[in-house]
């Protein structure tokens, strides 16, 4: 009876064990990117975070987000040490590794400048002779390469950190800074930027969540179509709404 009792116990801890291991999960990265995405006393906070997590919740699956540069957040999710990355948006090189949600944000990318020495931004060709600050390598560094193509008198600075751009304007070191407007207007809150001001939209957007393309399938259909969901019964601008977003 001993041996009995000792087997149906190591039967009962195999099988809690199994359904430990076997318990479904998505591990997506994402970036400091408010109003998005960004740290906040010590957890990962943002709509993109409450999204994501109200639709793991409701097909029953584990989700665990982390926050890295975005560089690496790429790298990682590219070579399958992630399942997912937010918010992104689409280009043909990302679209060879990711399937993507449908739209979860509907943005702008644009052109600050500095109140004190103004630019009347009309067209892009209002920035000839001037030296634009980007953030990146990025889908923002890339929109922007593509917009001066051709035009050598527009100069593009680059940086790994977009507050970097921005207090640069603030202090008239360069011209003017392309971003998503989103993001530049809480840079600029955050740091208390008083001499920076958005000057017009250069192009609209969308931001998607994308899971790469090794995701079990089913997993990713079962996110996807919660995503689906939720925005057809307005979850997804509720929570956007909390934040000024749409």
């Amino acid at each position: 009876m001993k041996n009995i009792g000792m087997l149906l116990c190591l039967f009962l801890f195999s099988m809690q064990s199994f359904a430990v291991e076997s318990e479904e999960k998505l591990v997506f990265y994402t970036q400091e990117f408010a109003p998005f995405s960004y740290s906040e006393n010590g957890r990962v906070a943002g709509p993109g975070v409450e999204i994501i997590q109200k639709a793991c919740d409701n097909i029953n699956v584990k989700c665990v987000i982390e926050v890295l540069p975005w560089v690496r957040a790429q790298e990682e999710v590219k070579r399958g040490n992630a399942d997912g990355m937010f918010f992104v948006g689409k280009n043909k090189e990302r679209e060879e590794w990711l399937d993507f949600s449908i739209p979860i944000i509907n943005t702008e990318y644009g052109f600050f400048g500095n109140k004190e020495t103004p630019i009347s931004y009309n067209d892009i060709k209002d920035l000839s002779g001037k030296t634009v600050g980007v953030y990146g390598p990025s889908n923002t560094s890339l929109s922007l390469d593509e917009a001066v193509k051709g035009m050598n008198r527009i100069a593009v600075e680059m940086t790994v950190d977009d507050a970097i751009e921005f207090r640069k304007l603030n202090a008239k070191r360069v011209d003017a800074v392309y971003s998503n407007k989103s993001v530049g207007e809480a840079i600029i809150k955050q740091l208390k930027l008083t001499k920076v001001e958005y000057y017009g939209t250069h192009k609209k957007l969308q931001y998607f969540i994308g899971l790469h393309k090794n995701t079990t399938k089913t997993l990713e259909e079962r996110f996807f179509n919660e995503i689906s969901i939720m925005s057809k019964k307005g979850d997804i601008d509720e929570i956007l709404k909390r934040y000024n977003l749409r």
